[in-house]
């Protein structure tokens, strides 16, 4: 009985060897929970720093974020300044171009070359100027012109500027006769003549797709009651200057504003990453329909509208979107682009400012706006 209890009170628990196991295991487990809790700690001290980075990330974002509206709202600022300083200058002078002095026109028309030449020094669009008046476009786009067999300049000084026909890709006569209508009817000139003697130095605009106080703003050199039209034609363009927002020269590469008009617009070129012509004419058929240049309509009247620019940007979504902040008159794709990106809380696609910003920093500083950069990454000119 003794021998029995003796074999049963030396168990595994009193064998060296497992007693010192069993304490290495429990060391083991103590060292274990000791690196959870390590970790444990250093996971909420990252998570906390994690935290307190993205927070400083958004705080940058916003601010950066309105260091490029203002940015934009002084620049848009100084352009205005820039037209009102220009219509300052000295005026130039209109002739009254009455009944008299038609008849007299018509009359040196029948004096041949030396007539001719009289007509257009009357008129002012002699020597340089002689740049505003485009022939080989009028004569396409109106070919009972070259039918009479008139030479196309004289055409326009006798009849055609009254009848409100264009002398060039980037003089729209109805749109600049609403900004001088008056004058033009109380001294009988024709459009191109007002804006060449009077309407330049006045800062009007000759076209939806020429902005004047942008194009002064990036103009050096041009003196006050300087022709800025002329000036793009003549050295502007191959400068690779925009006279307008929505035309970018490094993405239609092909030529400048004038060129987009006269020919690239009707195979279908893109003048900036954000519009799709061939889109916009295929959700509005009536603009072709009516002969109508789909940028030009856009910027004059479909913008506004709420009509989709392309595929994307959503007009009527940005509309909402800003609400009354949009400056009246303002073509809502111009005011993304010069500001109103900066603005919004979501963007279009999602593309947040705030997030486009944390993301890339350095578009946002070069002014490349979050749409901007989708759709340079998925199209190409």
């Amino acid at each position: 009985m003794a021998r029995t209890r003796k074999r049963l009170s030396t168990g595994p628990a009193d064998d060296p060897a497992i007693r010192g196991l069993a304490d290495r295991v429990r060391l083991a487990t103590e060292r274990l929970a000791a690196l959870r809790a390590e970790r444990d700690g250093a996971l909420r001290l990252a998570q906390a720093a994690q935290a307190e980075e993205a927070m400083t990330r958004s705080e940058l974002s916003v601010a950066l974020a309105e260091a490029l509206r203002a940015r934009a709202g002084a620049e848009t600022a100084a352009a205005a300044r820039l037209v009102q300083a220009w219509a300052a200058s000295p005026r130039g002078r209109l002739r009254r171009h009455n009944r008299l002095s038609r008849l007299f026109d018509r009359l040196l028309a029948r004096l041949g070359a030396w007539g001719r030449r009289r007509i257009v020094e009357r008129s002012g669009l002699a020597d340089e100027n002689a740049t505003l008046f485009d022939a080989q476009t009028y004569l396409e786009r109106y070919p009972d012109v070259a039918a009479a067999g008139v030479p196309p300049l004289i055409h326009y000084l006798l009849s055609g500027g009254r009848e409100g026909r264009s002398p060039h890709p980037l003089f729209d006569p109805a749109w600049y006769a609403v900004q001088a209508d008056q004058e033009i009817a109380a001294h009988g000139v024709t459009p191109l003549e007002h804006f060449v003697r009077r309407g330049a130095g006045q800062g009007l605009s000759p076209h939806p797709l020429f902005d004047v106080g942008g194009y002064l703003a990036k103009a050096e050199g041009l003196t006050p009651g300087a022709n800025p039209l002329l000036h793009y034609l003549n050295q502007g363009a191959r400068a690779g200057l925009s006279p307008h927002p929505l035309f970018d020269p490094d993405w239609y590469r092909d030529g400048g504003l004038h060129h987009y008009l006269a020919v690239g617009s009707r195979v279908g070129a893109s003048p900036h990453p954000l519009f799709d012509p061939a889109r916009y004419i295929a959700d509005n058929p009536e603009v072709a329909a009516d002969g109508r240049e789909p940028l030009t309509h856009y910027v004059a009247e479909g913008g506004a509208a709420g009509r989709p620019a392309g595929p994307w940007f959503d007009s009527a979504r940005h509309i909402a979107a800003r609400g009354g902040a949009i400056p009246a008159g303002v073509n809502p794709l111009v005011d993304y682009l010069t500001g109103g990106a900066w603005a919004l809380a979501e963007g279009q696609e999602g593309q947040a400012a705030t997030a486009f910003i944390a993301r890339r920093p350095d578009l946002a500083r070069a002014g490349v706006t979050p749409l901007e950069h989708l759709a340079r990454r998925a199209r190409k000119p």
